[in-house]
């Protein structure tokens, strides 16, 4: 279960971080498909970590569910925090 393992790995904020993203760009491929890219920028105790993502979402059942979720993570040494603008 996706739910149970994201939990027992990330088990309190303080281990979780704090996520903070921005969507560059969404597009609707179809009536039913579309995909989102974004960056992201994750705070930890530990060492922190940025990148990209790109998210596919496909229309099942009239719900939006992410049916593919790609993220590169950026090395380390370049990570710099978002500008609060």
């Amino acid at each position: 279960n996706t739910k149970k393992r994201y939990y027992s790995s990330y088990p309190n904020t303080k281990i979780m971080g704090k996520l903070n993203f921005t969507i560059k760009k969404i597009r609707s491929l179809s009536s039913n498909s579309a995909y989102l890219i974004g960056e992201y920028y994750l705070k930890r105790s530990g060492e922190d970590s940025n990148g990209h993502f790109t998210l596919l979402w496909k229309k099942i059942d009239s719900n939006w569910l992410i049916v593919s979720d790609h993220t590169s993570a950026v090395r380390a040494s370049s990570i710099s925090a978002p500008s609060k603008s």
